[in-house]
């Protein structure tokens, strides 16, 4: 007796699929170009809506490429915070740029704005217990306000954002203020004869600031001015050796002042403690010419020591000796005592000349007043163009300090291709189940006949 077969119970069930799979074969090609031309619908929907959400969103990226970023601070060294790019002075610039004004508001567009770091590429900063990094690249998403019309792309709109935020950066945290403006009402105080140094002081500011910034890039030249820190450094010597010299040659001369003889008073007790100080000096400079006299003259000979150059090279170098310590001393002393005698010199001056003046004239005085305003004028154009030129100097320096990029999408995003597939895959399977459901109809109906 033959024994029975092990799969002879399964050929039922692959029957009766092949039998489905038949009949969804055959329902489907029945209606094929209806169904292929709905599938295509869809897909195509779904990309048509998907590019029109995806155009509603920008993304970009924003990176910090100074040092100071690495602390978590702006250029001028104040705490940095990617929050300015939601403020309300950054987004009234983008709406004006844009023309949005009355359309749209700050404070509505900054709720469709969102900035996080990317990621934490910055210095790792020490700590006892834990440590961090500071992050030094952004990523700033933003979604198109439905007051904004069509004319405006969230893309533009967001170009328009960073554009404003970048202008906001750099004016107000990358430009450290000079310090160098005078304080005139100071100067208004001082005695005409006063007043001269007043400005010598104020243009030594000025003028170590522009030779700082000549020594970096003396062959910046500003737009707006055509100066250089090179150019503007020699127009403040000039302004000190012929108009200050000027001002200062007539009002000794002319023996002017505000109160005669407070300042007589002022320049002969000047006078008293400058002696005292030149008395000291002469004694310490002849103090050192004795020492130097008798000193042994067998410890001054000359010692030759090998020493290295910068180049790595032997050379035979003197050693100094204690007496030239002393005569470096002694000649220190005096140029110090000649200085104060140069000063007891002119005050002594400047009391004969007030005491020859019975009173000042009007004359000398509004030639005085007329000269001082002159080098007011004259200080203020070279600090203000020193200003100028070292904020454009600071922008050229920091135009690189920002990196933005745009989030790059290829043709498959654009179009959306993933989600293309997944709705037309489920439209197929919906079709599918649609056509085995009308066949389960047909044949329910088929049996009961």
């Amino acid at each position: 007796m033959p024994s029975p077969k092990t799969n002879q119970p399964n050929r039922p069930q692959k029957s009766k699929f092949w039998a489905l799979v038949e009949l969804l074969f055959q329902g489907l090609w029945k209606h094929r170009l209806l169904y292929l031309a709905l599938i295509l619908l869809v897909m195509c929907s779904t990309s048509f809506v998907m590019y029109h959400l995806k155009a509603r969103t920008a993304k970009m990226m924003i990176a910090l490429n100074y040092e100071e970023a690495t602390r978590g601070l702006y250029p001028n060294n104040t705490r940095f915070n990617i929050s300015l790019i939601k403020s309300d002075d950054v987004l009234d610039r983008a709406i004006a740029k844009a023309g949005l004004e009355g359309q749209v508001t700050a404070q509505d567009m900054a709720e469709n704005i969102t900035a996080w770091a990317a990621n934490v590429n910055g210095m790792q900063l020490p700590s006892d217990t834990t440590s961090y990094k500071i992050a030094t690249t952004y990523t700033i998403t933003y979604e198109k306000n439905a007051e904004i019309g069509p004319r405006i792309s969230a893309r533009d709109m967001l170009s328009l954002i960073v554009e404003s935020y970048k202008e906001a950066f750099y004016e107000d945290y990358t430009y450290v203020e000079m310090g160098i403006s005078p304080d005139w009402s100071e100067c208004d105080k001082q005695e005409y004869m006063e007043i001269g140094s007043f400005f010598d002081k104020e243009c030594q500011k000025l003028h170590r600031f522009l030779n700082t910034n000549a020594k970096e890039n003396g062959t910046f030249r500003s737009e707006l001015t055509g100066e250089t820190f090179t150019s503007l450094r020699q127009k403040v010597d000039n302004f000190t050796s012929i108009d200050l010299e000027k001002y200062d040659s007539y009002v000794l001369q002319s023996g002017l002042s505000k109160n005669r003889e407070r300042y007589i008073s002022k320049l002969e007790y000047q006078n008293f403690l400058k002696n005292i100080s030149y008395q000291k000096l002469m004694a310490e400079y002849q103090n050192r010419l004795h020492t130097i006299e008798i000193y042994d003259s067998a410890l001054t000979a000359v010692v030759l020591i090998p020493t290295l150059d910068t180049q790595n090279n032997f050379y035979m170098s003197r050693t100094k000796v204690a007496i030239d310590y002393q005569a470096s001393a002694a000649e220190s002393a005096n140029d110090s005592a000649n200085d104060t005698m140069a000063i007891i010199q002119k005050n002594e001056y400047a009391i004969r000349q007030m005491s020859a003046q019975t009173a000042n004239t009007p004359s000398s005085i509004a030639t005085a007043e007329s000269m001082i305003q002159d080098m007011k004028q004259k200080l203020e154009n070279l600090i203000e163009t020193s200003r100028i030129l070292n904020k454009e100097y600071i922008r050229y320096k920091t135009k690189n300090y920002l990196t933005i990029s745009f989030e790059k999408r290829s043709l498959a995003d654009e179009l959306s291709i993933k989600w293309m597939i997944l709705t037309g895959g489920v439209t197929f399977c919906a079709l599918c189940a649609r056509v085995l459901a009308k066949s389960k109809v047909i044949r329910d109906k088929d049996k009961t006949k």
